[in-house]
């Protein structure tokens, strides 16, 4: 798995990457907001959360992580 961040690019091996799904209680809006955590061991790498990467974006980027979960 290949993370960007600006001009640093880092490679993470498949059997070190896990993901956590999860809502984080509505604020004003009320509204839980879904996200999927990634994390390398015990390290986080990224917090997507969907509201702000799109339904489709996240939902594709959920199906995939998912899969690779399922294959190994």
């Amino acid at each position: 798995m290949t993370l960007l961040n600006g001009t640093e690019v880092k490679d993470y091996n498949y059997p070190d990457i896990t993901f956590k799904c999860g809502k984080d209680p509505g604020g004003t809006s009320k509204q839980a907001k879904e996200f999927v955590e990634i994390y390398s061991r015990r390290n986080r790498l990224i917090k997507l959360e969907k509201a702000c990467i799109g339904d489709y974006s996240f939902d594709n980027i959920l199906a995939e992580l998912k899969q690779l979960v399922s294959v190994s």
